[in-house]
């Protein structure tokens, strides 16, 4: 379940300004939009994984996700449950479409 919040500014339109997902478990996320780039370190350290979409992941490489999705997406760390990869094949696209920016 997705909630979006909106802004609306008189004669200028709409402004996304927060996506809210509820989590099967319970716990409430907030995803603000993307900062829109990466820092130059930020493109350094996700470079090595960019390419990776499958297979298996080690725990450096699913901290990072977590680490610049939070970043990236301004909300608060978090790790997603690792019993259904979804989440955070959902998170790897999202960091991959910024890194490609």
């Amino acid at each position: 379940m997705f909630a979006i919040y909106i802004r609306r500014y008189p004669n200028l339109g709409v402004e996304i300004v927060a996506v809210m997902s509820a989590e099967t478990s319970g716990i409430l996320l907030s995803f603000s939009m993307p900062k829109g780039q990466m820092t130059k370190e930020q493109r350094q350290r996700w470079k090595p994984y960019a390419a990776l979409l499958s297979g298996n992941m080690t725990e450096k490489h699913y901290k990072l996700i977590c680490e610049l999705h939070a970043d990236l997406y301004a909300h608060k760390y978090h790790e997603p449950c690792t019993c259904s990869p979804k989440r955070i094949k959902e998170w790897i696209y999202q960091i991959n479409k910024i890194y490609a920016l």
